[in-house]
């Protein structure tokens, strides 16, 4: 029912293109007129792979050694709904002034962590509207340094909505939630964070 634009076409053409479950978006135009005086569009999509599964080793001078892993379903609730988990292992430098200087030093707690996860429910009721949900919780370390460095322990939760303008210009606002420990030479401090 609206007026015909290639604009308009080419703009829903790469709205559809920016969903994570769709490969590739070809938009048709009708070779008549239907019975109400329209011209039909037909929109052809391919789905890219379903699952997604990575993992990745590094070694830095600077943060010394790395892993990470992640798992990413493109389309989880059959609404095109991306759900990415991701765990990543890092060396946490020591901030107590002691150093490993063999591999009897070493300790469980040399090793950071970090689990992250991320939902995507895109186009909400077919709207220009996405839910948006993050999480993250981990356990890492700053090195000493002239001052000390510190421990921190966190987790925490973002959720809000996102509105698609068009594909380069969106807006987006919710709620953040993170409950987290530090600790220094100068003692522990617990926190509780709540943004929008």
């Amino acid at each position: 029912g609206e007026p015909y634009t290639p604009k308009a076409l080419n703009d829903t053409r790469k709205s559809i293109a920016q969903i994570p479950a769709v490969g590739s978006v070809r938009i048709r135009e009708g070779q008549h007129l239907d019975a109400g005086g329209n011209l039909p569009i037909f929109v052809d999509v391919t789905d890219r792979a379903l699952n997604l599964v990575g993992a990745s080793a590094g070694f830095s001078t600077l943060d010394g050694p790395t892993g990470r892993a992640y798992y990413e379903n493109r389309n989880l609730f059959g609404g095109a709904e991306r759900l990415r988990v991701e765990g990543a292992t890092f060396f946490a430098p020591r901030n107590d002034g002691t150093r490993i200087k063999k591999v009897g030093d070493f300790e469980a707690s040399d090793i950071g962590a970090r689990f992250t996860f991320s939902f995507l429910k895109p186009a909400l009721g077919g709207s220009h509207w996405d839910f948006p949900l993050d999480g993250l919780a981990e356990r890492s370390r700053t090195g000493g340094g002239r001052f000390g460095g510190y421990t921190v322990r966190d987790a925490g939760a973002t959720a809000g909505l996102r509105y698609r303008v068009d594909e380069t210009l969106s807006f987006q606002g919710g709620l953040k939630y993170e409950l987290g420990q530090t600790s220094d030479v100068l003692g522990q401090v617990d926190y509780q964070l709540v943004g929008t």
